[in-house]
């Protein structure tokens, strides 16, 4: 998947506060300068940000709790957490929470 095939995805559509992530394989040390470390255990990945869902309704005021990344933003998870992959259209894509996003790459 390109960059311009962003705006032709998704024929999949995340629910509640799903978040769709192709990864990807950043450089040692990321544009932004984000230094993803090769420490044992469950290690942080990289991804971009294909489609979400709408986001979570509040339990006690029904009210909608909007999501805190959009399409295209380049993410950090941990993959360990990272929900269920995903094969899409011959890809490995993640099928993510909003809450299990640990940041945003600027």
């Amino acid at each position: 998947m390109t960059e311009s095939s962003i705006s032709t995805l998704p024929k999949l559509k995340p629910i509640l506060d799903r978040v769709f992530v192709k990864p990807i394989k950043p450089d040692e040390t990321s544009k932004g300068g984000i230094i993803l470390s090769a420490v044992s255990g469950p290690k942080p990945q990289m991804g971009k940000v294909l489609a979400l869902g709408p986001g979570r309704r509040h339990e006690k005021t029904g009210k909608l709790i909007p999501m805190s990344v959009k399409a295209g933003d380049t993410v950090i998870f941990a993959e360990h957490y990272a929900g269920h992959e995903v094969n899409f259209e011959g890809e490995k894509c993640y099928m993510i929470d909003d809450g299990f996003i640990l940041g945003v790459v600027e």
